[in-house]
């Protein structure tokens, strides 16, 4: 009887854990979400459309990307976004929330500063874009998106763009 109830057991335990979260994985984390995102990331790949564009990325941005679990404007459930050591030496502010049952992520950048860097995509001054998680380990952290418009609503992409970035 012990058996048949650790074979059972360990069954459910395989099934409840082999459905991952995010379509690259991992299958299982003991660390939460917001745990893993929270840090320091370094853009390792960005892609336009399937192409490598990571050095136009690094040219005209450079910047590492800060997620922080500090409150955005006293709101518990939305967190500062920081945009650091850019190539104009510039430190840039956003936020960052999840949805979709913490499968997809928004950040937006509130700049109000004219002197905004070059813009590539989903980043630039006043950008609000929905991504998808595909992968987010400790060390890795991969986003893909075709949705992001400008804080007037304006959407303004045709072009897919998959974001590699690496815990520094």
């Amino acid at each position: 009887m012990k058996k048949v109830f650790y074979i059972i057991t360990l069954s459910a335990f395989v099934l409840f854990f082999a459905c991952g979260r995010y379509e690259d994985g991992p299958e299982f984390s003991l660390r939460s979400v917001k745990n893993r995102i929270t840090g320091s990331w370094k853009v390792d790949k960005f892609y336009i459309d399937g192409i490598d564009s990571t050095d136009e990325f690094n040219s005209k941005l450079g910047c590492k990307i800060d997620f922080n679990l500090e409150s955005f404007n006293g709101a518990d459930h939305i967190w500062k976004c920081i945009l650091n050591n850019c190539n104009n030496n510039s430190i840039f502010q956003g936020d960052w929330w999840f949805y979709d049952n913490k499968i997809k992520m928004i950040h937006t950048y509130f700049i109000d500063d004219s002197t905004f860097i070059s813009a590539i995509g989903p980043f630039g001054k006043g950008r609000s874009t929905k991504w998808t998680i595909l992968r987010l380990t400790n060390k890795e952290f991969n986003l893909t998106t075709d949705n992001w418009h400008d804080i007037a609503g304006i959407a303004a992409s045709s072009s897919v763009y998959l974001l590699n970035l690496k815990k520094q």
